[in-house]
């Protein structure tokens, strides 16, 4: 599959009928395909502004590796409710200026973190602050 003219992507995990309490999640891959979602962003060299993270089983890394292949052109950013805590001061940290031209979503407008988020309030003040000042 390549989407050149992808310009939105929705990406949400699809519930599953049954209390994955049980111990039926051994029969379930939840893993991220990471490799194959650079695969395809590399593929598509599509211009992506805007990127929708839904209830996935989303590490930090993956996260990180998602905007990496789509930060020249990505103005908004959603991540809501995903299974591990992929939003922390390290992710900030490469989102937030500083002075060099390899921090990620440099044209970044719009955030929205909900749920999935262990950052700290200064973290975020830094990120704020510095897209603020560059701009």
């Amino acid at each position: 599959l390549t989407l050149p003219a992808l310009r939105y992507l929705c990406v949400r995990e699809k519930e599953i009928p049954f209390d994955i309490s049980d111990g039926l999640v051994d029969y379930w891959d939840y893993s991220w395909p990471q490799e194959e979602v650079t695969s395809f962003f590399t593929r598509s060299s599509c211009l992506l502004e805007e990127l929708v993270l839904i209830q996935l089983h989303l590490s930090k890394g993956d996260l990180i590796d998602c905007l990496q292949h789509t930060s020249p052109s990505l103005t908004n950013i959603t991540v809501k409710d995903c299974k591990y805590m992929c939003v922390d001061d390290t992710v900030l940290a490469r989102l937030t200026y500083h002075g060099q031209t390899s921090f990620l979503c440099p044209n970044l407008e719009s955030i929205e973190f909900v749920g999935t988020a262990t950052f700290s309030h200064g973290a975020l003040a830094d990120m704020v602050h510095s897209r603020w000042e560059s701009s």
